[in-house]
């Protein structure tokens, strides 16, 4: 447990190395020793999309969506959609962020992130305008 509290840190520092592989094993290793918390899957969502394992990246949203709760869902949403249009899936991204929307509407008023709600409006308004 001691070791998983770096595991943002050691993703976002590996990031701006840019270096995310660096992060991997060390997520791979929370994911396993922590098979029902969210956040290894959902960091390593990140990670492989950066290094572009895409499809890694996508299965791993995918399980942390099953674990996630509350207003983090949304981000785990969000990482989905991001996957999925390099992925060159629209339609699936699209389905993404409007899961994301109607499980926004769904929360008590007082965790719904204003900010990150209206990011996930911005994304979907233009593939609804069409051509």
């Amino acid at each position: 447990e001691e070791r998983t509290v770096f595991d943002s840190h050691r993703l976002s520092a590996a990031l701006a190395a840019g270096e995310p592989d660096r992060a991997i094993p060390a997520l791979e290793r929370s994911a396993r020793d922590f098979p029902r918390d969210y956040n290894p899957p959902a960091r390593l969502a990140v990670a492989y999309a950066a290094v572009g394992r895409l499809d890694d990246a996508e299965a791993a949203a995918r399980r942390a969506l099953e674990r996630v709760y509350g207003p983090r869902k949304l981000r785990v949403y969000l990482t989905l959609a991001d996957v999925l249009e390099k992925k060159g899936e629209p339609e699936a991204a699209r389905a993404a962020l409007e899961a994301a929307r109607t499980f926004g509407a769904s929360l008590p008023p007082a965790q719904r992130p204003r900010r990150t709600l209206a990011a996930i409006e911005r994304r979907i308004a233009p593939a609804s305008t069409g051509p």
